[in-house]
């Protein structure tokens, strides 16, 4: 039988299907159970097609993980859009469907699975995939707000693997973790590490653009619009605030609302500064 013929746009189609097939594979059964018999097998194509694309399982596993990658910032985008969500809840439930991958679609590889592929790897492409993490975790830190020097990429990324991986985890690979509290452990953690987000960009929100430069907020400066109206700069916001009001205070001015729930939440924003 004469082989099939296939064009450049075919291959690009196969090539994607095959990322494609590899990350529900990754979410669905894992990476031990998802040979290259069972990928060609759902694509539909031959064992040696397949090696024409990739030179090995844990190749594509690369590409399929970068393939992702696009597409997770395309949904943390489209949470920070959505009107009906506070920033706190879109990064909230980014964080945990990127937890549950295997109920979202989303590959994470467990702790075997990261070191399967990465004996198979060379240095050359270890290397460059860990630079394309870097670059991806700064994307969602900027689509996120929070400018790149205000946690480090590297940070966020080992925080936020670190609870997909044990998650992911528990029971198999860590038996003597309680499997029945395991989405607690995952809202715990996630709530901790969004509250240190906010933190930041709280910390970040005590500059004033001026100039084209970024100058502390003083009793001197001239009154200056927040977007909630136009209000006295206060020496106070030097620190951390720990007023719950002004955190949802601008929180709502990120996500672009102009009205409260309640005015108590004003109240609590500028009474504590004499404002």
């Amino acid at each position: 039988m004469a082989r099939k013929a296939y064009s450049e746009e075919d291959r690009v189609q196969v090539r994607n299907a095959l990322m494609t097939t590899m990350i529900q594979c990754i979410a669905d059964r894992g990476l031990i159970h998802s040979s290259i018999d069972v990928l060609c097998r759902k694509v539909g194509i031959s064992k040696t097609f397949f090696y024409s694309f990739f030179s090995s399982k844990e190749e594509l596993v690369l590409y399929a993980l970068r393939y992702q990658q696009p597409k997770l910032l395309d949904y943390a985008r489209s949470l920070m859009e959505d009107p009906g969500l506070s920033w706190r809840a879109g990064v909230e439930t980014f964080l945990k469907n990127c937890c549950y991958g295997a109920k979202s679609g989303v590959a994470v590889l467990s702790i075997e699975e990261e070191q399967q592929v990465r004996h198979c790897l060379s240095e050359e492409n270890f290397q460059a995939f860990r630079r394309d993490q870097i670059i991806f975790y700064g994307k969602l830190l900027s689509i996120f707000s929070l400018p790149v020097d205000s946690i480090d990429p590297r940070l966020f990324g080992n925080l936020a693997l670190s609870m997909m991986m044990v998650h992911k985890a528990i029971p198999d690979t860590m038996p003597f973790l309680f499997p029945e509290v395991a989405e607690d452990m995952v809202d715990f953690q996630v709530r901790a590490l969004v509250d240190e987000m906010e933190s930041k960009w709280i910390e970040m929100s005590t500059h004033v653009q001026t100039d084209g430069k970024d100058s502390r907020i003083s009793s001197d400066t001239e009154p200056w619009d927040t977007g909630l109206g136009s209000v006295r700069p206060f020496r106070a916001l030097r620190q951390p605030v720990q007023v719950a009001g002004c955190r949802r205070a601008f929180f709502y001015h990120l996500k672009g609302v102009e009205k409260y729930e309640s005015e108590i939440y004003l109240s609590r924003l500028w009474d504590p500064f004499g404002l």
